[in-house]
């Protein structure tokens, strides 16, 4: 043992003193030249060294050089600036005065590449380097063992990457700090370290197996791995940057950040709730800055879908296009919360607006979207709509969106949406719709409007207006709508028993909240301006009871103004000298007031009319109204 650590003591000293022997015979000036030389060899650039050349002896031989510079062939912009340049040297060669590096270390580099138009860049070399002429060797005979060129370590320490070309393109990395392995040509080559895009920090690892024919004609097993705060996302398949980078294989992308991850990325979403966990897996072909993902499986806050998608851009838009089948989505989770209403309108302080909850779309502004949806249910609210297929374009905030056949309220339904977003939130919109067989009462829940009548609903409406959300969009609205109920009950107004209540000063304009009117259809058209709903044509048909009604509905507010004539008896159904009494409406949807004509109740003094209708009631009712009247006379 003692002889062992003699024989190591006196190892240490005879390398130790043959390491100063050896930076009395180097000088500075051929460590400069040889690491100079080296590395115009690798890149093909010329390599400028403005500063001071030190050597060191721990923990390695090594050199460090201050004010290095590379420039491409005839270009005034330098590719690499960099404050020092570190780097260690083999010894052995080192004893016959030849200086062989086996690893660099970049200090703060300053990357600087601009692509001018024509495609001329500043990192073109006037003769090729060494890996070029590796690459070239390689792709004209794959497998040539004589491209042997040494590579060895490359670390960078605080670098920064700036990259624009002519058109306006940019990318900006800083805090670059990591390490590239490449032993020799045959090699894989891999790296690891972190960077920061964009304000935030990204740590990186990957591996290319072949980067002759990477960097080539060919290609190569590739894998890659970028995480962050925002999501991870890991690639592995095959991959070539020879003109751009390509790759083909699969990808994983998971995010509890959806939203501020498509933001960082420069695609723009706009505000609001959701967008949040999502996971992305399966075969992706990129080439460039475009994408084909096929076998498509993601969810996204809980919705699961597939299918394929293409992603790229063109005139700074990210394009879009592609098909998804989902299961159940919930569109209310998009929805921001509903902005404070006027509470002197609702009667209640701190109200919020009916229909108030808004959806964001000013992000479509950023993209062109050509999409083909399918779900088995989408929510909105109260509404659900199950089995429907939905088709959306857009292109620099001008959207559309066409609903085909879908199951919604018991009917089915179909139409279209389109509009144009604006900065200020306000939407600009289009809608058509037509609708058969739908129950009333679900339909005008999901409204926000008393469920007061029941029975099957044909409609159609087709209407504008501005807004971010529902209650701004009725107050701006202007369009037509028809509909036709059958086999309807209206809630909370018993009309016959309005009717009755004409004669009942104590009781009149009153209805009782349980009671109801049985109809069998309802139908009419109206127009619709500001906001603000009109009819002249509407009708209500029951049992011996007609109703003609014209008037306007305030939508916003609820408002009713209007007046009518209820005929009763079997003269509603066609037969003669019909109860025809004219009334007054007035209240809201949710509190509606039914009160008779004043004029027609002045004329009601005049005897010789009072028993005119007290004839007719008797003749055309049995009870009801004639009733009431004996019960009077008494």
């Amino acid at each position: 043992m003692r002889r062992v650590l003699i024989a190591l003591a006196a190892l240490i000293v005879i390398v130790v003193a043959g390491a100063v022997l050896l930076t009395q015979t180097v000088s500075p000036h051929t460590i400069q030249q040889e690491v100079a030389r080296h590395a115009s060899r690798l890149s093909g650039f010329d390599v400028r060294i403005d500063g001071d050349t030190r050597f060191s002896l721990w923990p390695a031989i090594g050199f460090n050089i201050r004010n290095v510079t590379l420039t491409g062939h005839d270009s005034n912009t330098p590719v690499a600036v960099m404050d020092e340049l570190d780097g260690t040297v083999k010894i052995l060669p080192l004893l016959s005065g030849e200086v062989v590096v086996s690893s660099f270390r970049l200090v703060r580099p300053k990357i600087t590449l601009y692509r001018g138009t024509g495609g001329r860049t500043n990192w073109q070399t006037g003769s090729a380097g060494s890996v070029e002429k590796a690459v070239d060797t390689q792709a004209a005979a794959p497998g040539n063992g004589n491209t042997a060129v040494r590579v060895g370590v490359v670390e960078i320490s605080e670098g920064t990457v700036v990259y624009q070309d002519a058109s306006g393109g940019h990318l900006n990395l800083t805090g670059i700090n990591g390490s590239l392995t490449w032993p020799n040509a045959q090699a894989p080559a891999t790296a690891a370290g972190s960077l920061i895009w964009n304000g935030s920090a990204i740590e990186f690892t990957g591996r290319v197996a072949e980067p002759l024919a990477f960097m080539g004609s060919g290609k190569s097993a590739f894998t890659a791995a970028l995480s962050s705060s925002l999501g991870q996302l890991k690639l592995e398949g095959s991959a070539n940057t020879r003109a751009e980078f390509q790759f083909n294989g699969t990808a994983d992308l998971r995010s509890g950040k959806l939203r501020a991850l498509l933001s960082w990325l420069n695609v723009p979403v706009g505000a609001g709730p959701g967008l949040n966990d999502a996971v992305l897996t399966g075969s992706v072909n990129l080439v460039g800055g475009n994408a084909a993902l096929s076998n498509l499986k993601m969810r996204i806050d809980n919705t699961n879908a597939e299918g394929a998608v293409k992603i790229g851009r063109t005139a700074g838009l990210t394009t879009i296009q592609g098909t998804l089948a989902a299961d159940a989505v919930d569109l209310g989770r998009y929805q921001n919360p509903a902005p404070q209403g006027d509470p002197a309108r609702q009667g209640q302080p701190g109200a919020t607006e009916r229909g108030g909850r808004t959806l964001d779309l000013t992000g479509l502004k950023g993209f062109d979207i050509d999409l083909r949806l399918s779900a088995a249910s989408v929510k909105l609210g109260k509404a659900a709509i199950s089995r429907t297929a939905v088709s959306l374009t857009a292109r620099e905030g001008k959207f559309q969106i066409a609903i085909g056949e879908a199951d919604i309220f018991g009917g089915r339904a179909s139409g279209t949406i389109s509009g144009t977003t604006a900065a200020s939130g306000n939407l600009p919109m289009m809608t058509s719709f037509q609708a058969k067989g739908i129950q009333a009462a679900p339909l005008l829940d999901a409204l926000d409007l008393p469920p007061r009548l029941t029975g099957k609903i044909d409609m159609t409406f087709n209407a504008d207006g501005n807004g971010a959300n529902g209650a701004r969009f009725m107050r701006t609205m202007n369009g037509q709508a028809k509909i036709d109920v059958a086999n309807a009950v209206l809630s909370g107004v018993d009309l016959r028993r309005a009717i009755e209540l004409v004669f009942d000063p104590a009781k009149a304009a009153q209805t009782q909240a349980s009671s109801q009117t049985a109809l069998t259809s309802i139908n009419g058209s109206f127009t619709i301006k500001n906001g603000v709903s009109s009819t002249n044509d509407l009708v209500l048909t029951g049992n011996q009871l007609k109703i003609g009604l014209n008037g306007s509905h305030d939508i916003p507010s609820g408002a009713l103004d209007g007046s009518g004539v209820a005929e009763i008896g079997a003269a509603a159904q066609g037969g003669q000298a019909p109860l025809a009494i004219p009334f007054r409406l007035g209240g809201t949807v949710a509190a509606p007031k039914i009160a008779p004509d004043a004029a027609w109740l002045l004329d009601l003094n005049n005897p010789e009319s009072r028993q005119k209708l007290q004839d007719s009631a008797k003749t055309l009712l049995k009870n009801g109204i004639g009733k009431l009247f004996e019960r009077n006379r008494q």
